[in-house]
């Protein structure tokens, strides 16, 4: 009878630990996700600025930042796979100055996001936001 007792202590203890295992798992993979969005975002928001202050002479405002950046495709760097930069820009003009204003959404999926909310069973989909603002 005791022998019984300890086996069962035993597979509920064992069922706690994989349970909490898996938790952890998912958080980590989670993280990660959230930090290659975040990065790409970051570059978006710095590609955008190197558009609109090009090094090679005088920009043209936010007519000349691109409105969408493939970072996966675009740089081949496998971190970034999965992973699209939307970058929009903005400007606003007050006693000879102008204020620009950068938003670089980036979405990071895994291979396996169909894009239907039914079947996103392993999907993971991450977003990040990054705002700059620059002034002429």
């Amino acid at each position: 009878m005791t022998s019984i007792f300890i086996l069962v202590g035993m597979l509920v203890l064992g069922a706690a630990l994989v349970q909490i295992l898996g938790r952890t798992s998912r958080s980590t993979a989670i993280e990660v996700w959230s930090i290659r969005a975040y990065s790409a975002a970051s570059s978006g928001a710095e590609k955008a600025l190197a558009e609109l202050y090009p090094l090679t002479g005088t920009g043209t405002g936010c007519g000349g930042v691109s409105t969408a950046w493939n970072i996966g495709a675009d740089t081949g760097l496998e971190g970034f796979s999965g992973c699209s930069v939307s970058l929009g820009c903005s400007a606003v003009s007050s006693a000879g100055q102008t204020m620009y204003t950068i938003t670089s959404d980036a979405i990071c999926k895994s291979e396996n996001c169909s894009g239907t909310a039914s079947d996103s069973s392993g999907c993971m989909r991450v977003k990040r936001t990054v705002r700059v603002t620059a002034m002429e």
